[in-house]
């Protein structure tokens, strides 16, 4: 049992935390409120109204599917799995790129690709990151006190952890492909890029953020994380209307990714306490 000093020093730092994350994304959301953002959604139109509807009915009904069969816990996840789901998603975001060129519109314009450089994005997504941190986990931690025995884990999380205890480095690596490159590449693309991008175009751009930010927690099928990615899909929303790029929120989705399989295989491997990541 840590002492009582320890219980409030840390919770001093987090309050401080928090605080600061306050502090970063209340100016970020003052100056979109006076100047705008710089999400440009004028190139979508109608088809991309009726192609963004049909996917986002798509996955409802896929989720929708999942939970009828599996409940709250989500379908079991496998090793084998993880890679042709993600390229399931590939061969969607390759087909809306497609979509898009075919009709002389340049995803790299419009997601913003080049606003930003290298060093910059790293650098946004970094310090964007770090402060949409503190609130997230502080949603994890009063969701996991709200749910108590019925906050269950992600599957791709325990599958991890159980991975990173049998020290399976292969199955790491695919692992890691998986949801450190390939899901926040195409998930960034379909629910900040394209889904928002589009609602914003028709419902306006506060609609579209709650809508799809809704849209991608539930996605991932797990009741317990369901209010921490909202949340964090809100600060992706943020901070790619802030910088006008969809590489920054690519960036910090990596990020945030890179950082958990981080702390679950520091946990299974006994260097960590065990805190969720």
């Amino acid at each position: 049992m840590a002492p009582p000093v320890l219980h409030v020093l840390a919770a001093l730092v987090a309050f401080v935390l928090v605080g600061i994350a306050v502090v970063v994304f209340g100016k970020t959301l003052m100056h979109l409120v006076r100047n705008g953002g710089n999400v440009v959604a004028s190139h979508f139109g109608l088809p991309d109204f009726l192609t963004g509807s049909t996917l986002a009915f798509f996955f409802i009904g896929l989720m929708m599917q999942s939970l009828r069969e599996h409940g709250g816990e989500g379908a079991p996840v496998s090793v084998d799995q993880l890679l042709p789901a993600q390229l399931f998603v590939v061969a969607i975001v390759a087909g809306l790129s497609g979509f898009l060129i075919y009709r002389h519109l340049s995803p790299g314009r419009i997601f913003g690709l080049g606003a930003v450089s290298f060093g910059g994005t790293v650098a946004l997504a970094g310090i964007f990151l770090l402060a949409s941190m503190p609130v997230v986990a502080l949603t994890n931690h009063l969701t996991q006190l709200m749910l108590r025995d019925l906050a269950d884990e992600q599957e791709l999380v325990g599958l991890f952890r159980e991975l990173a205890r049998e020290h399976d480095l292969p199955a790491m690596v695919k692992a890691f492909v998986a949801t450190v490159i390939l899901a926040p590449a195409c998930e960034e693309f379909l629910f900040r890029g394209y889904f928002y991008g589009v609602g914003k175009r028709y419902l306006g751009a506060f609609a579209s953020a709650l809508a799809t930010s809704l849209l991608f927690a539930a996605f991932h099928l797990n009741l317990a994380s369901l209010p921490g990615l909202f949340v964090l899909a809100l600060c992706l929303t943020t901070a790619y209307e802030r910088t006008g790029s969809l590489l920054v929120p690519i960036g910090m989705h990596a990020l945030y990714n890179c950082t958990s399989l981080t702390i679950l295989y520091l946990q299974a491997q006994g260097r960590l306490p065990g805190i969720e990541p």
